[in-house]
């Protein structure tokens, strides 16, 4: 019973924090701007929610980190969809500074035909 109420637990604990997270529509790649420790990726199709990020472009502005082999296969997904034409689709969540602004930070890219 204890462990039941254990894994129940981190279950809803998982489920609360991925509620928060969101997605683009899916879109093409058309920019890609980078920096020392990031990556900028701009989308053609506007995100829906911005997670209350402040960037004038937070709806078409995702964010990369280069910290991480996740941010690094991110960003070899966005270079290959960018360089072969194909859609994707940004999962993001919480906001990341852009200069003086912020914008989402992206978790996860899906490559779409």
């Amino acid at each position: 019973m204890k462990k039941t109420i254990i894994v129940l637990s981190i279950l809803l604990t998982t489920q609360l924090a991925l509620a928060k997270a969101e997605a683009t529509p899916t879109t093409k790649i058309t920019y890609i701007y980078t920096y020392g420790t990031l990556a900028v990726i701009q989308i053609a199709n506007a995100t829906a929610n911005t997670n209350g990020c402040n960037h004038p472009r937070a709806k078409t502005a995702m964010r990369i980190n280069f910290n991480t082999t996740r941010g690094k296969e991110m960003y070899s997904a966005a270079l290959l969809a960018f360089m072969s034409n194909i859609k994707v689709r940004i999962a993001h969540n919480g906001c990341k500074p852009w200069g003086t602004s912020t914008i989402p930070l992206a978790y996860r890219i899906d490559l779409a035909k």
